[in-house]
């Protein structure tokens, strides 16, 4: 009973995995270059607490890359997640929709419940960056 729970589990977390897309830093920040300035953002709060707000980029669409090579254009919605690694190996994740570019730096929050907890990551730093739909139910309220 319990090896067939366990299997059932395993299982079910190989059919809900996230696809995970890549783009260059060079993609990355000509596309948050191409946006201009910030927005107040309302979205969900899955814990039924009321609504959270928080300043968001202006980028509707970002152009990313699958493990095959090809070309896709996600969405910018509230779960999508970027996961940046240093070349010192260090990882950082922050939600997309919060990233903005500011003198050789790309700065994002890593928190919905407290948006001014960020990151601020040196452009040159960057060795590789991953953006997956974190599966988390947010979603706008004010768009």
């Amino acid at each position: 009973m319990y090896k067939t729970i366990l299997l059932s589990f395993f299982v079910s977390l190989l059919v809900v995995s996230c696809k995970t897309y890549t783009i260059s830093k060079e993609s990355l920040k000509k596309q948050l270059e191409e946006t201009v300035g910030q927005k107040e953002m309302e979205i969900n709060n899955p814990l039924y607490f009321g609504n959270l707000t928080y300043q968001a980029n202006n980028l509707e669409v970002i152009e990313v890359m699958d493990k095959k090579g090809a070309i896709h254009h996600l969405t910018n919605k509230p779960s999508l997640e970027i996961r940046i690694t240093t070349h010192e190996k260090k990882k950082y994740t922050m939600y997309l929709d919060t990233l903005i570019f500011e003198k050789d730096t790309i700065k994002g929050s890593r928190s919905r419940f407290s948006p001014n907890v960020s990151y601020a990551i040196p452009y040159e730093s960057i060795q590789n960056i991953l953006i997956q739909d974190g599966g988390k139910k947010f979603a706008y309220t004010n768009k």
